[in-house]
């Protein structure tokens, strides 16, 4: 059986030679958004070549999170001139250094993972007797942010 899906949303960006497609697609029988990026561009014999990222709903908001990290460096990054110090360098890698799901699930195990249908019912229990985002989140092992986040998803804030 195939999969209908509904184009929820697109629009296109055109940069010089290449063009971006940013599409929203939804599954008429699950609901469930996705962001389809593809970018096109030619060979240089004419053929058509085409790129496309598929980000899942569920990750959408830490993809948006991440990409406007990744602009904000470039914006703020200054020409690296390659007659610099190491020492100089260092220090810029330092003030913009990124985390990994490694690092973050050394704090927290179950960063990024997927939530299960059982994981939201028991943060929908736990929230109804009242525990704090703090307590969820420890019980949960997952971070503050992903505990508020799944609240507001799930319409309990």
């Amino acid at each position: 059986m195939q999969k209908e899906e509904l184009a929820m949303y697109l629009t296109n960006m055109y940069a010089g030679s290449r063009t971006y497609t940013f599409e929203i697609k939804s599954s008429a029988s699950f609901g469930v958004r996705d962001l389809a990026i593809t970018e096109e561009t030619r060979s240089n014999d004419g053929n058509k070549i085409e790129v496309t990222l598929s980000v899942s709903s569920e990750y959408l908001l830490i993809f948006a999170e991440m990409v406007n990290a990744a602009a904000r460096f470039v914006a703020d990054s200054k020409p690296t001139d390659t007659t610099s110090s190491k020492d100089s360098e260092t220090r810029t890698n330092e003030r913009v250094k990124a985390y990994t799901i490694a690092e973050k699930r050394n704090e927290h195990p179950e960063a990024y993972a997927a939530w299960t249908p059982e994981e939201e019912a028991e943060l929908k229990r736990l929230k109804s007797e009242g525990k704090s985002t703090r307590e969820i989140s420890e019980i949960l092992q997952r971070s503050k942010g992903a505990i508020g986040s799944r609240l507001s998803k799930m319409g309990l804030v």
